[in-house]
Order: structure tokens, then sequence, then C-alpha cells
């Protein structure tokens, strides 16, 4: 009786097709990852089915699937490059570690303190890079909150709308629509309607 025609052939090829399945779906975004489960698959399986016996190619397999779903790196992180945040309590804590974080991902970090001179704003200044700016802003102080605005807006407002080569159209109509809303939210104001534009800038859909 051939492997093909035989009960523990069909019992592997469920096994492989189940594992298979996971280490794709896990990986399917992962071209090269993809290609090292494929390969895997086709490795083990056409080893039972030429030489192994069903429990020794089941034993691989099995084995490489732990290996790869184990130690291979999963999807990998959305990309930061010109992606700001801004992060409030970066004197000390939570919200200091989390400034020096975002600073090594690549983030550009507006580190909000309450204290620009203090020992927090200033190790933050010495251990991060040029991205990570220190603003004094004191969530409580209506003048420190606009100020930090001013001075966010400023260091990332043309984020949205950069002017590319053979872009013209695209970036006149973004213009256009920057403008419009401007308008309109003066015109509208007047019966409480707000009006706000989000320029999150480059991203794929």
């Amino acid at each position: 009786m051939s492997a093909f025609s035989s009960e523990a052939a069909w019992i592997f090829l469920a096994v492989l097709a189940v594992l298979g399945g996971t280490a794709l779906c896990k990986y399917s975004k992962s071209p090269g990852l993809v290609r090292w489960a494929v390969c895997l698959t086709g490795l083990w399986g056409g080893a039972y089915l030429l030489s192994l016996s069903f429990f020794c190619g089941l034993m691989l397999f099995s084995l490489s699937c732990f290996l790869v779903y184990t130690y291979l790196p999963g999807q990998q992180l959305l990309p930061v490059d010109q992606k700001a945040v801004l992060v409030t309590g970066g004197d000390s804590g939570i919200g200091h570690a989390l400034c020096k974080y975002l600073d090594e991902l690549g983030f550009t970090v507006f580190a909000g303190v309450l204290d620009e001179n203090g020992p927090g704003a200033e190790e933050l200044r010495k251990t991060s890079s040029p991205r990570l700016l220190v603003l004094q802003l004191d969530i409580t102080n209506p003048a420190q909150i606009k100020d930090a605005l001013s001075k966010v807006v400023e260091k990332v407002q043309d984020r949205g709308g950069v002017p590319m080569e053979f872009m013209a159209a695209y970036g006149s109509s973004k213009a256009a629509l920057t403008m419009f809303s401007s308008v309109m939210r003066r015109e509208l104001s007047k019966w409480g309607v707000k009006v706000a534009v989000i320029q999150p800038g480059g991203f794929q859909t």
C-alpha cells in the first residue's frame, strides 16, 4: 500500500496542514518568513513521504514549526519615520522612561516636563537624540499648554503637506482642503460648530 493511501499518511497530512497554516497566518505579512515556513513544510513532508516513518516525520515537522513560531519574529513594527508623539510627565517615572523608549524607536518626541531645567529634563537632553524636544508643560496651566502647542505645531506642521515632485494636484488639493476647513471653522464658530483638520502623515492604506 502506498504512503498516500495509508491512514498514517492522511493523519500526517492533516497535521501538516494545521501547523503549516498556523505558521503562514502568523507570518503572512513577512514574505521572507513565509518562504521559510513553506520550505520547512515541503522538506519534512517530502522526507516522510519518501523515506521516514510517520512518527519521525511528524516529530521533525512539529519541531521545525515550533522553532519557527517561537524564535523568529512575527509581524514587524509599523515604520516610525516622520512620526511625532507628545508625552506628558517626562520628568520622571513612566513618562520619563517612555520618552527614552520612543526616542530609541525613532519617533520625534515632545517631552512635556514640569521643570524644563530640572534633573529629569537635563537627563533627557543628555541621553536622547536631537529628535527629542523638552517642553515646559504643566497640563494645569493654560498658558504653558498654548506655548507648548505653538512649538509642536511649528515643528510638525509641514509633515502632512511636504511638496513632492509630480504631486502638484495632490498637494494643491490638500492645501485647498486645509484653507477651506480654516474658513469654515471661523464661519461656523458662532453656532458652536468646531472644524478640525487631522494630518497624520503618510501611511499605507
